[in-house]
């Protein structure tokens, strides 16, 4: 549980770009670990936690490409698959209530060096360091209000949950 602590912590750092960060976010058909909504724009971001392999070489690589996950030991595809789909349930969700507003799936593996294996692909794969500084670097594509509008909307689902 502290992992997901850091994680939580090292996300708020995004306040000071701009951004809204909302966690363990509901959905029709599961959660989103995290939401960001920021300047650049809207970002899905699911949270892994995988054990390093100890006696591999190179046992804290991983890498990826449009289809796969590729660790030291194993492969998989269901992380690409699940932030691909909440991020379209997101979006759907944006989109009916202040139309059509993109929302960039995010798989984070904290703690990894992720190297990407191909260069177009849809869902983003990246370490917690890496995910910091590429928001933090994206270029602006909402005005101050819109993203306030959008976080405004994702805050009251977020806050929406029945007991």
């Amino acid at each position: 549980m502290s992992h997901l602590r850091d994680q939580v912590n090292e996300l708020a750092e995004l306040y000071r770009s701009g951004f809204y960060v909302f966690h363990d976010c509901p959905l029709e058909f599961g959660n989103v670990d995290h939401i960001a909504v920021g300047p650049p724009g809207v970002y899905a971001i699911e949270t892994k936690f995988k054990r390093k392999g100890k006696e591999e070489t190179e046992g804290h690589k991983l890498s990826f490409d449009q289809d796969r996950i590729y660790f030291p030991y194993s492969e998989t595809s269901k992380p690409l698959e699940q932030a691909s789909r909440q991020a379209g349930e997101l979006r759907a969700l944006l989109e009916r209530t202040v139309g059509n507003v993109p929302v960039v799936p995010v798989v984070v593996y904290p703690g990894w060096y992720v190297t990407q294996k191909s260069p177009a692909v849809s869902v983003r794969v990246m370490n917690d360091k890496q995910l910091l500084k590429w928001l933090s670097k994206e270029a602006r594509l909402h005005a101050d209000q819109d993203v306030k509008k959008i976080a405004a909307i994702i805050d009251e689902k977020c806050r929406d949950v029945e007991v």
